[in-house]
Parts: C-alpha cells; structure tokens; sequence
C-alpha cells in the first residue's frame, strides 16, 4: 500500500474580521491513498470547520504554554536546598556531614582510574592497567548542600583531588580534580548511610560556597618557592611531576635544570569558594642542558606562563600542582 497522502483544503475564500485576524469558512482534510485489501473504497474527506480548526490550535498552544510554565517555576535545586517535611529530630548535622567526608575519603583510598561508587574519574591519557593513587585535598565536606527528601537526605558538593600515575613511558605525573559528588543519606535507626557517591560536574559558586581562607600571598610564596627549587634541581626529562611539564622535549634520564631570574616576580593571586583552590598566576623562564648522541652538548630554553594551584588543608597551603599555561 502506498504512503497516505494528506490535502488541506480551504472550503471558501478567506475573511479579514479585525486587525491581524484571518478566518476561514471551513477546512477539508482529504485522505489519498490505494484502497484496502478487502476492495472497499476510502472514507470521504473529513470536513474541518474554521471555529473547530482554532479551538484545536488553541488547546495545543495551551498546552505548550503549560509546560513551559511548569518548567519555568520548577527549580532543580530545590532537592539539596528545600527540606521536604520535617527531618528526623535524631537526624544530627554533624553525624550526617561526618558520615559523608568519611564516604568521600573511602574514595580516595582506591586505586583505580574510576572507582565504583565513587565520583572521581581519571581522564582518557591516564592508562587504565595500572594502580594509580587518589589524594583527597582541603575539606570536601565544606559548602555543601543537603536537604532532607521525605526519607532520606540528597546531598551534592565539591571535592578536590590529586592522582599520581604513571604514564606510558613510566614518569611519574599528577593531575588535579575538582570533583562534583552528589548522593544519599539513609537515616534509620538513628545511623546514617551514603549511597553511591555520583560524579557530577563541579558547581558553581552560586551553589556551593566554601569558607574563605585566612591565607596571604606572602604566606603562600614560600611554598610556591619550594617546588621551583624542586625543579631547577631535576635531572632528568621531564622534571617533577608538580613541576611545569614541557611538552616539545623528549626524555633524556641526565639533564641539568635552572631558572633565569624568579618566577616569583609580579604574580597575581585569586581564590575560588566553589573549590577552594587558590590559583597564583605568573611567568617563568628555564633553560635545560642535556648531552645528545650525535650533536654533543645541548641548551634548551623553556618558558612561558604558569598556574599555581594551592589549597589550604590542616592550616597549612600545600601546593598541588604548576601547571604551564
């Protein structure tokens, strides 16, 4: 049988009644199509009258009108924001808050790329046959949102962690996360149960705000300083894995490191409450000396700008990485 075939046919000439308003005096819907199997011929076309055609208009442009009306009020983050009846009043905050760093901190005790039940995830450079080792940084736990759910609590935040690994030719490398979790909290028999801890993408700061660190620049250069030393003192390509990595250079097991002026001069700090990492923003310039087979002696110039990414954790800046920009 072929495809039906759908005419629309006007029954009268069109009428103007008003400014910007056209009508019709009837719509015929005609069906074409092969007869059916049992010979019987098509029905007659279906007349459609204009006052039908518009009320048929109108009821699906109220409804679209009433979805886009639900979706406009709906608020997605009302689940970790608004409590939905009364909370369990053995329901502590602190044994809840307790409970979930104590689930966030189990994460980071395996060592696989991507932990079930976990949020963390590795990304696709770092090889999947081999241990590698999760760091959790700062308090995960700070700034997050929970809210209690009828029976149970829906919680979601923002962790920080490092994962040391090594790539395929066998160097030892970090790469820094901000993870986005959100879970459940069962509560019963006055003891708390984290569900799977899900991955999601880090939040705003408009959803979780950590608390500002009582930390300056000049409490954090010294820090900063102690890892460039870490890398004028390499010997090897590449240097450090928290050094800036260069990308153009092949791995040579002897080379000789060193910085031309401070890499320390003009940097700009800037904090995030939606992580609580402190990034610290300047430029460097660094040479390394290296002996080829075929060509002797050999100086390379590596440069450019850097990213420092610190976090406070126990009162004291730790930093995590530099990345070259």
């Amino acid at each position: 049988m072929k495809p039906t075939e759908i005419k629309i046919e006007g029954t009268g000439p069109a009428t103007a009644s008003g400014p910007g308003s056209v009508s019709s005096t009837g719509v015929i819907i005609q069906m074409v199509g092969q007869p059916s199997s049992g010979g019987t011929s098509a029905q007659p076309p279906a007349q459609l009258t204009g006052r039908q055609f518009l009320v048929a208009v109108g009821a699906v442009t109220a409804f679209f009108l009433a979805v886009s009306l639900v979706s406009c009020f709906y608020d997605p983050d009302e689940e970790y924001t608004t409590d939905s009846g009364a909370r369990p009043s053995s329901a502590v905050n602190e044994v809840l808050v307790d409970a979930l760093e104590n689930a966030l901190r189990d994460c980071a005790k395996t060592m696989v790329t991507a932990p079930l039940n976990c949020p963390q995830a590795a990304g696709t450079s770092v090889a999947t046959n081999q241990i590698v080792t999760w760091s959790l940084h700062g308090d995960p736990v700070d700034g997050h949102q929970m809210a209690w759910r009828d029976d149970h609590f829906a919680v979601r935040g923002n962790a920080v962690m490092t994962l040391a690994y090594k790539d395929y030719f066998g160097d030892s490398k970090v790469k820094t996360y901000v993870v986005g979790y959100q879970s459940r909290i069962d509560w019963k028999n006055d003891k708390a149960t984290v569900g799977p801890l899900k991955g999601i993408p880090p939040l705003p700061g408009e959803s979780v705000t950590k608390r500002s660190v009582d930390v300056s620049l000049d409490d954090l250069l010294p820090v900063v300083k102690e890892v460039f030393d870490e890398c004028a003192n390499a010997t090897r390509i590449p240097p450090p894995p928290r050094c800036p990595q260069p990308v153009n250079l092949s791995r040579r097991e002897q080379a000789d490191w060193s910085f031309t002026g401070d890499p320390l001069l003009n940097v700009r700090m800037e904090t995030s409450q939606a992580d609580g990492l402190i990034r610290i923003h300047g430029s460097y310039a660094s040479e390394v000396r290296y002996v080829t087979d075929h060509f002797g002696p050999k100086t390379e110039v590596v440069s450019g700008n850097f990213t420092v990414l610190a976090i406070v954790g126990d009162d004291s800046p730790q930093v995590l990485q530099i990345l070259a920009n």
